[in-house]
């Protein structure tokens, strides 16, 4: 176990690095910068997790779980960069879908604070479900971006498709050794943690695959823009009814 944990965790040190360099090098930092800044959030913790472990142990657990809920909101950077490039050429269903994803992030950031506040002195477990709720509304999210690009037949480059399909492994192995977690507790953590490392060194090895040059999404069809527009005016044309509606019964 301690072996295949270190090993996973080093050859994720080594992936990382090789992200980074890569997109520096092929000049991909400015074309995918929420992915970027996602790997820079986890390049950063785990710079923070190795100082806290050396010089302040006291404080490396309860860090080791904040780090945890931050990189897990910083996840939806990666989500975003997705629904930017494939939403990108398609105005209207953009705006809709950056809408409600700050909605939901916006959320579950207030549900947090709220469970934070009220669970100060139990902070493990609460943060477990936390980042469990994150990874679950993520990974619905990709769930739904996957049926449109079956659905409309939306074209994707290779970077987004191994981008979409690194974190989706990710997601979903997250969320499953999560909700063990939660369920088994303390018991879980030494398998848990080896998981995570497995499933992390994973989704990074793709990643490299998938971000090591620029290969940019094809020129789509616009049949989604259209069909957003429509449901759009329908939407439109029955709140307008139901405003009439409420309008005539009140003067009656």
């Amino acid at each position: 176990m301690e072996v295949l944990s270190l090993a996973a965790w080093g050859l994720g040190e080594l992936a990382l690095v090789c992200l980074l360099y890569r997109g520096w090098q092929q000049r991909l930092l400015r074309r995918y910068p929420y992915f970027y800044c996602y790997i820079m959030c986890v390049t950063g913790s785990q710079v923070v997790r190795a100082v806290l472990r050396v010089g302040f142990p006291t404080l490396f657990q309860p860090g080791w779980w904040l780090l945890e809920f931050v990189t897990a909101v910083s996840g939806f950077g990666v989500t975003w960069e997705i629904y930017a490039h494939m939403m990108g050429p398609y105005r209207g269903a953009r705006r809709m879908a950056s809408s409600v994803m700050q909605l939901l992030l916006l959320l579950l950031l207030l549900k947090a604070t709220l469970v934070g506040m009220s669970n100060v002195h139990d902070l493990i477990p609460t943060t477990l479900e936390l980042e469990r709720n994150l990874r679950v509304v993520q990974a619905l999210l990709l769930v739904v971006m996957l049926a449109l690009i079956l659905h409309y037949r939306l074209p994707i480059g290779r970077n987004i498709r191994l981008m979409l399909f690194g974190y989706g492994i990710y997601l979903g192995a997250q969320v499953a050794s999560l909700d063990v977690l939660v369920r088994l507790g303390k018991s879980f953590y030494r398998g848990w943690s080896v998981l995570s490392g497995v499933e992390y060194c994973l989704t990074l090895l793709i990643w490299c695959a998938g971000m090591w040059s620029l290969f940019p999404n094809p020129q789509p069809d616009f049949v989604l823009e259209s069909d957003y527009q429509r449901i759009s005016q329908q939407t439109v044309r029955a709140f307008d009814r139901v405003r009439n509606h409420l309008i005539q019964s009140w003067r009656a």
